[in-house]
């Protein structure tokens, strides 16, 4: 079934990246791009499949729900495979004309089809332990492209990274274990059926508070957060591009489609603990943000700001909260990416990632300043930009539920967002270069325009994310009822 494709086209496509290393540079990269584009084809016809038919099913095998291998997709799913598919896509265009780091080689091709093959595989789990499972693929592809490079700051940022998200992995098998002895299964239609059946005679709290944890290290919210930023700006750009609009939304896919299936009507306790969770994540991450000057690990801490938003719409645990939430994960993971790419432009043009060494960019290259400030305003969320959109949503959500304490904190994590875009655009774009740096023989330098264009395609999304967001609203409220409409997903794999 096409719901096994996402998983066997990237390993497919690692294999023969490596089967060409001794082809041409042309054909290795005709390669590259080709299994790219295959696997956006399989995710948008996954997607279209799913608005269509509903939840789709398949089963490794021929073993039945619950004791085989379940592979499912639903719109959320779906939605996700098209989105990382796209961003990997682009990031992959992008890394081909970076032309330093040794990125052109069949071994990073291969490590990239990896990671892609370790989300998809998430994505569409059906059991938890095929999940983490599929967590591990990815995280044993990033562990390598992580450490790209030869500087110490990047050897620092690959031991935080490689080891929290070891400690992470341990919480989740940890998880795993424990609920697989309370409960006797792991898949997760199964686990829902029995929660609902069993009520408070099956007591999960501390599998699911260990499970939970795990999450919150591979997401990086508060107070695990700090692996982020040292972490995220020390790979090659592509990589650090691709890492930003990536990982971290496959831990709150997890982390929401778990929730979504164990959550108890009625039950307060991890509504209130995730709100608690998205302020302070949003807070503390941008007020991080606020006070850095490298543009890469300013960036960074943006991402942990901007994880609290979709954690927001998991406290909150209502339709319009999710739509918000899961809207807000799409425009995040396109604006994200792009400013990453942008950083990594305005890098070739004026030799440094130091907001305090550059300027001049929106005198001499005007056209890049457009593709930022289009960016830098969609990540703040100003209207007609898709980041409105999001937002929104999730403060009219939070506002219904009388949470106004959370919709003040997201109010005023959106001014201090703004307040570090006008930074960045102030020090690298409006003012002149410094007269010391001109002393020292500053000539403007150039970006292929293979990297322009790879930031104008995301550019591109973006807008059409605000032309043609009513069909994405739609489509995220649809993957939005299919989480909170739990019984539908237990029938689907279950057929009870």
């Amino acid at each position: 079934m096409i719901v096994f494709a996402p998983i066997i086209i990237p390993l497919l496509f690692i294999i023969l990246s490596l089967s060409v290393a001794k082809a041409s540079k042309k054909v290795q990269q005709t390669v590259f791009l080709s299994g790219n584009i295959i696997t956006i084809g399989v995710a948008i016809s996954i997607l279209t499949t799913v608005l269509k038919e509903g939840i789709i099913v398949a089963q490794a095998g021929a073993w039945e729900a619950p004791f085989g291998i379940t592979i499912v997709a639903d719109t959320f799913s779906a939605i996700m495979l098209t989105l990382t598919s796209i961003t990997v896509a682009v990031v992959s265009l992008y890394s081909l004309a970076w032309r330093e780091n040794n990125l052109n080689t069949p071994v990073f091709y291969a490590l990239i089809f990896g990671l892609q093959m370790g989300m998809n595989g998430a994505f569409v789990a059906g059991d938890l332990f095929n999940m983490y499972v599929w967590f591990e693929v990815m995280l044993l592809s990033s562990f390598v492209l992580i450490s790209y490079g030869s500087d110490k700051k990047q050897l620092k940022g690959t031991l935080k990274y490689v080891s929290m998200n070891l400690v992470s992995s341990f919480f989740f098998v940890a998880g795993i274990a424990l609920l697989y002895g309370k409960t006797g299964t792991l898949n997760m239609a199964d686990l829902a059926y029995r929660v609902r059946e069993m009520g408070p005679e099956l007591d999960i709290f501390a599998p699911s508070a260990l499970i939970l944890m795990g999450f919150a290290i591979k997401s990086a919210i508060f107070p695990f957060f700090f692996w982020l930023p040292d972490s995220y700006h020390t790979p090659p750009l592509p990589i650090s591009a691709l890492f930003s609009g990536t990982l971290t939304k496959v831990g709150v896919y997890s982390m929401i489609r778990f929730y979504a299936l164990i959550h108890v009507p009625g039950d307060s306790f991890f509504t209130q603990m995730f709100l608690f969770i998205a302020s302070t994540t949003m807070i503390s991450g941008v007020l991080m943000a606020t006070s850095q000057f490298e543009v890469r690990r300013l960036l960074s801490f943006h991402i942990v700001s901007q994880i609290g938003y979709m954690i927001l719409g998991l406290g909150l645990f209502t339709k319009l909260a999710l739509t918000g939430a899961i809207f807000y994960i799409i425009g995040h993971c396109i604006v994200k990416t792009n400013l990453f790419l942008l950083s990594g432009i305005a890098y070739k043009i004026t030799g440094t990632f130091d907001l305090k060494k550059s300027g001049g960019l929106m005198k001499h290259k005007p056209f890049i300043a457009v593709l930022f400030f289009i960016s830098a305003m969609a990540l703040v969320g100003i209207p007609p930009l898709s980041g409105f959109f999001g937002k929104f949503m999730l403060l009219k959500a939070g506002v219904e539920s009388q949470e106004f304490i959370h919709v003040a904190s997201a109010l005023f994590v959106s001014f201090l967002t703004l307040f570090s875009m006008v930074k960045i655009w102030n020090e690298s774009y409006a003012k002149p270069i410094p007269e010391e740096i001109i002393n020292q023989g500053f000539k403007f330098g150039k970006a292929p325009k293979q990297l322009i264009a790879s930031s104008v395609l995301l550019v591109l999304i973006t807008i059409s994310l605000t032309v043609g967001s009513k069909f994405i609203i739609d489509t995220c409220a649809t993957a939005a009822d299919q989480l909170l409409n739990v019984d539908a997903y237990i029938n689907a794999v279950l057929h009870i």
